[in-house]
C-alpha cells in the first residue's frame, strides 16, 4: 500500500500563510500528516504553493528513513487545482499497488484510519468515507486504479467527479469519526482543534 498526500494548495482561506507549516503538536502540520502516512507505506507528497518550505519540512522528517519511503514531487501546475495535484501524485504510485489519496491538512487522521478503510475494499475499485453524508479522506484505491485514473485524466474535472461518475465501483463507507472530515482551511479551524 502507498499513500499520496496532497500538499500543493494555495492556503487562500488561511490568508495565504502556508497552513502545512503551521505548528501542530510541535511539528509542522505536514510532518504530522506524513508521519501517519509513512506508517502505512511508501508515501508521495505533492507540493506546489511554497514548495521549497514544505519540502524542507518534509525532508527533515524523512532523515534516517530508507531513501524510497518518501517521495516529494512538485506540481508545476498547482494553481490549476487539487485534481491536477492528484493526477501528479497518482502518477508516482508504484505500478500494481493499492493506494490512498489524502489531503495534507487532515491532522486527526492516524494510521488506523487508513487500515479501517483497507478492510472495506473487498473487490471494489475504491472506498470513499462519508461522515454525516459529507465526503472525507483518505480515499482508498485498489491496485490497478492508477492506470484507470490517469487514462481518464481529461474526462473529469475533480476526483469527486471521477468517484461519483458511476464508471468505478466505489464503496461508500459511512463513519461517525469526524477525523475523516476535520481539515484546517481557516484560522478558526485551528482554534477548534
Amino acid at each position: 500500500m502507498e499513500v499520496v498526500v496532497l500538499g500543493a494548495g494555495l492556503s487562500e482561506r488561511m490568508g495565504g500563510a502556508q497552513k502545512l507549516l503551521h505548528n501542530y503538536h510541535g511539528l509542522p502540520l505536514v510532518c504530522s500528516v506524513l508521519w501517519q502516512a509513512l506508517r502505512v507505506g511508501r508515501t508521495v507528497l505533492v507540493t506546489g504553493h511554497q514548495s521549497i518550505d514544505v519540502t524542507i519540512a518534509a525532508e527533515q522528517l524523512a532523515e534516517g528513513m530508507l531513501p524510497n519511503e518518501l517521495m516529494i514531487v512538485k506540481n508545476k501546475n498547482y494553481k490549476d487545482g487539487q485534481y491536477s495535484s492528484a493526477l501528479v501524485g497518482v502518477g508516482e504510485v508504484s505500478d500494481g499497488e493499492s493506494f490512498f489519496l489524502t489531503l495534507g491538512d487532515l491532522p486527526l487522521i492516524t494510521s488506523s484510519h487508513y487500515h479501517e478503510l483497507e478492510d472495506r475494499l473487498r473487490g471494489a475499485d475504491a472506498v470513499r468515507v462519508y461522515v454525516n453524508g459529507k465526503p472525507g479522506h483518505p480515499v482508498y484505491f485498489a491496485a490497478g486504479m492508477k492506470k484507470r485514473i490517469l487514462d481518464s485524466a481529461g474526462k473529469y474535472s475533480s476526483m469527486s467527479e471521477l468517484l461519483e461518475s458511476g464508471e468505478f465501483n466505489v464503496v461508500k463507507y459511512e463513519s461517525k469519526d469526524e477525523a475523516f472530515v476535520t481539515d484546517v482551511d481557516r484560522p478558526e479551524d485551528w482554534r477548534r482543534l
